[in-house]
């Protein structure tokens, strides 16, 4: 799982080119990439989500899960079996403004993100930062296989599809490997563009992420 907390200072994030399988549980709370506590602004993009997230036994996190946060965006995805793709819990505004009061002062002396250069940087940070004002995620322009798009949230959701196998023999494959690899995907849906794009970047770390896409 990847995961990131409460720091308005991370605005930008981008979190791509990897790949989840088989990372789920009945008990709940599990999600590929965890985007916790009012965290705000990670670009998640050209990842493939396999058998990832909560189950029916527990909460639906999805494959990806925001917690309290927004302005996060799930764009050109893949997610196969996963029973949410995208969810989120959306805070009350109370919540919302004691979370941001209690950490006014931690901002203020560590990483002052309310002056200089990050309301530059970053001009909707003047929006997260008003407790009274939605608080949005996005969608846009995944595909998904065996699974549903978001479950839970204040989302808005655009251009998503259904990715079909490029045999339509092997769907019953597909939806009965609980841990399908790399070397699956590839098999199964090695035709599709998007897949097909993911696949041919080096999947995880990289000493290089700026290198272009």
């Amino acid at each position: 799982m990847i995961y990131t907390y409460s720091n308005f200072a991370q605005m930008g994030t981008v979190i791509r080119y990897n790949f989840f399988t088989n990372n789920h549980s009945e008990l709940g709370s599990t999600a590929g990439v965890y985007v916790d506590e009012s965290h705000a602004g990670v670009l998640v993009r050209h990842n493939i989500f396999c058998n990832t997230g909560s189950r029916s036994g527990g909460s639906s996190f999805g494959a990806i899960y925001i917690h309290g946060g927004c302005e996060t965006r799930a764009e050109q995805n893949v997610f196969i079996n996963c029973q949410s793709a995208f969810g989120s819990q959306t805070w009350t505004d109370e919540h919302y403004a004691r979370k941001l009061a209690g950490e006014a002062e931690w901002r203020k002396n560590h990483v002052d993100v309310e002056t200089g250069v990050y309301p530059k940087a970053y001009p909707k940070l003047a929006q997260i930062l008003d407790p009274t004002l939605p608080r949005v995620n996005y969608a846009f322009d995944n595909k998904i296989f065996n699974s549903s798009m978001a479950m839970n949230g204040l989302l808005k959701l655009y251009g998503n599809s259904y990715i079909k196998p490029d045999s339509e023999s092997d769907a019953d494959a597909i939806r009965e490997n609980p841990n399908l690899s790399i070397g699956d995907v590839r098999k199964y849906f090695g035709s599709d563009p998007l897949v097909k794009h993911i696949l041919g970047r080096k999947i995880g770390l990289v000493k290089d992420p700026f290198s272009g896409e």
